[in-house]
């Protein structure tokens, strides 16, 4: 599924970073982690994957990769039996790894693990489940941070996406003060990507009337790859994770993959 989306997108698009994050701390009183990347952070935009682990180990998590699908691509193409098997697997991981925190970095995801997958988990588990699954930026707190002169340039609007709640606008609202937020679907509809893309073309289009920013945020990873798909020229859709850089560096542990973890466990 990865590498057909991939396919449809130029994913080639400009993305400097212009927070710098220069002291950070976590927020949670846990020692583990699950980076839940998704498809397209583990496949496709794995600079994702790798800032949000440096963010995670520098703030003070023990860091696990788990490098399974949400579901929801399955579970949207009426392909149930997959979707289940999958959620299985995500499930037995977070036991077998004592339940640790999950950290979560597109809407999608996030509305899966939460809305879709809960529904697998045993009712014995279920609170311990729920509590566990945060967006990433939920999970550290920025001490000290500097804006690049870059920003000064830009007009920037925030896009809320469909299925998600909006931590990712309070999280840079922190840091920037007020901006503009954007609530318009950009079309990519899970399955319906590929089974009708004149229609979802069209949403895309339409997304970007009447946007008179530069630069729109947002931290779905499908929303980011769709909205880049038909943006205008000089415009651009980015995620949360582009335009953040950590300037601390320190040497960083081992990511142990969700596939590593099953067979040091079992």
């Amino acid at each position: 599924i990865p590498t057909v989306y991939a396919s449809y997108f130029d994913l080639k698009y400009d993305s400097d970073p212009w927070i710098i994050l220069k002291k950070i701390v976590k927020k949670r009183f846990s020692k583990s982690v699950i980076l839940f990347s998704g498809c397209i952070g583990n496949f496709i935009r794995q600079k994702w994957q790798k800032k949000a682990k440096k963010i995670l180990e520098i703030s003070g998590y023990e860091v696990f990769n788990c490098d399974l699908c949400c579901s929801f691509p399955y579970f949207t193409a009426g392909l149930l039996e997959e979707a289940y098997s999958i959620q299985d697997e995500v499930i037995f991981l977070w036991k077998r790894l004592n339940k640790p925190l999950i950290a979560v970095f597109c809407a999608t995801c996030y509305f899966s693990l939460k809305n879709l997958i809960t529904r697998r988990v045993l009712d014995a588990d279920k609170k311990d489940w729920e509590d566990s699954i945060f967006f990433l930026w939920d999970l550290f707190e920025v001490l000290d941070y500097e804006l690049d002169k870059d920003y000064l340039n830009k007009r920037i609007g925030f896009h809320i996406p469909c299925h998600a709640p909006d931590g990712g606008a309070e999280w840079i609202e922190n840091i920037l003060g007020s901006i503009k937020k954007i609530r318009k679907c950009c079309g990519f509809g899970g399955f319906l990507i590929l089974e009708d893309r004149k229609i979802v073309d069209r949403f895309a289009k339409n997304f970007w009337k009447d946007i008179d920013e530069d630069e729109i945020i947002t931290f779905c990873s499908g929303c980011v790859i769709q909205l880049n798909s038909k943006r205008p020229f000089k415009k651009r859709a980015v995620h949360l994770l582009d335009i953040i850089e950590v300037e601390v560096l320190v040497s960083l542990p081992h990511v142990v993959t969700s596939e590593q973890c099953m067979t040091h466990l079992i």
